[in-house]
């Protein structure tokens, strides 16, 4: 990768039309294993993209934009990115304050000890 916009000491990569965009490698999942470095990327929605954003996600490989937005947020802010399949993982905003109520409570939506 020799793109302007990816600075290699970096997990966050520099998207003009998208914050945050940032690479989670490194992580390590329920298994003690680690996340493989630029395989995963997270972000926030990536509606406002410039052509060099989409020639970044192009050179990164990326090839499935998994979109948790609710319905609303979704509609309101469309995007697409060619040879990217969007698929919409919708969770609309009242889960977390349902998942915060529940914790709240004593009940766990998975296992306390990881």
């Amino acid at each position: 990768m020799n793109s302007n916009n990816i600075d290699p000491t970096s997990d966050r990569l520099m998207l003009e039309g998208a914050s945050n965009f940032r690479d989670i490698g490194g992580y390590l999942n329920l298994h003690g294993q680690r996340v493989r470095t630029g395989r995963v990327f997270r972000s926030e929605h990536l509606a406002r993209l410039s052509a060099r954003d989409h020639a970044c996600i192009s050179e990164l490989g990326i090839t499935h934009s998994l979109d948790f937005r609710g319905v609303s947020e979704s509609a309101a802010t469309p995007y697409s990115l060619p040879g990217v399949q969007h698929v919409a993982l919708t969770i609309e905003p009242t889960v977390a304050a349902r998942i915060q109520a529940l914790t709240t409570q004593g009940t766990y939506p998975a296992p306390k000890k990881l």
